[in-house]
């Protein structure tokens, strides 16, 4: 237990901070990416994630619909 609690007090501080930071980040792009799905008619969204719509599947499927 000693050698943990030792291991732990010399954790950088900033560490946690950017665990924290990229959580936040991973569900803020969730987050646009399931708001595209939902608005993929509107096309309101395609700002976030130009690459997705311009592949070449999406291109083929919006030309058909």
């Amino acid at each position: 237990m000693k050698k943990d609690e030792k291991y732990a007090g010399n954790m950088p501080a900033y560490f946690f901070a950017l665990s924290d930071l990229a959580i936040s980040i991973i569900f803020f792009y969730l987050f646009v990416i399931l708001l595209n799905i939902f608005l993929y008619n509107k096309k309101k969204l395609a700002i976030f994630i130009p690459v997705y719509y311009n592949s070449p599947e999406m291109k083929s499927k919006s030309e058909e619909g």
